[in-house]
């Protein structure tokens, strides 16, 4: 059950008239709901008229005897959370592995999150969420791929920091191309994930809209030209929503 707190988070502005996107908000390795909110909460004021976040944590603990143990409502969760591993409790995104642990459960978890919170208009995620992300872009329904997947719907995608995942069962999702729009933020100065990897993701979007920033390992809210680019991208996407 979410906590008010939760509620008023997941559901900014949503008392609104006018309309917003509901987009899903994923995070990064080792964050958390609390973390992930708090660190996003330039790029969420900034775009307070365009969007309503909802913002879902990871299922998993790095430390196993932490699963499902929440803080008492008005703390600040300090528990660091992943989506999947590549081994135990442990996770390198540049390591090659055949499949990635826990997740098809993680898959399962969102698949509940996306019938309890949704419809969502899209997705936005960072980081391991980001290479999630573009798992769900292949599994999304309406793709037409094999790994199309009911209950998991949504209309576009923005990646921040975003790579693709090298586990071997996933190849075959890249070898073609997304017909989805596609917003990818990368920083020159990410020292975790390189801005070359995150446009090797972004090259398999036809309509991708890119936005290379000066800032390192975070989910940016590029100022001056960079954020129109931002704002045109959520201004075309809520006129589809309202015209479909």
């Amino acid at each position: 059950k979410q906590t008010n707190k939760q509620t008023e988070r997941e559901h900014i502005g949503s008392s609104m008239s006018k309309p917003k996107l509901k987009i899903l908000a994923l995070h990064g390795y080792r964050q958390n709901y609390d973390t992930f909110y708090e660190k996003s909460g330039a790029f969420r004021k900034g775009l307070k008229k365009y969007l309503d976040l909802v913002y879902v944590p990871a299922p998993f603990c790095l430390d196993p005897s932490q699963d499902g143990l929440k803080p008492p409502e008005g703390d600040r969760d300090t528990r660091e959370l992943g989506w999947f591993f590549e081994k135990d409790r442990h996770y390198d995104h540049t390591a090659a592995v055949e499949s990635f642990i826990l997740l098809d459960d993680t898959i399962a978890y969102l698949k509940q999150k996306f019938a309890e919170l949704g419809p969502f208009d899209g997705v936005l995620a960072f980081s391991q969420g980001a290479s999630l992300l573009s798992v769900l872009c292949a599994m999304r329904e309406g793709s037409g791929r094999p790994e199309e997947t009911p209950g998991i719907k949504f209309d576009f995608a923005m990646f921040f920091s975003g790579f693709k995942s090298l586990a071997k069962s996933h190849e075959n999702i890249y070898k073609e191309t997304f017909d989805l729009p596609s917003l990818h933020v990368y920083g020159k100065g990410d020292a975790v994930v390189p801005v070359a990897t995150s446009k090797e993701l972004a090259a398999l979007f036809p309509t991708a809209v890119c936005i290379e920033h000066d800032g390192g390992h975070f989910v940016a809210f590029p100022p001056g030209e960079q954020r129109d680019v931002l704002r045109k991208f959520l201004d075309e996407r809520l006129q589809a929503k309202i015209s479909s």
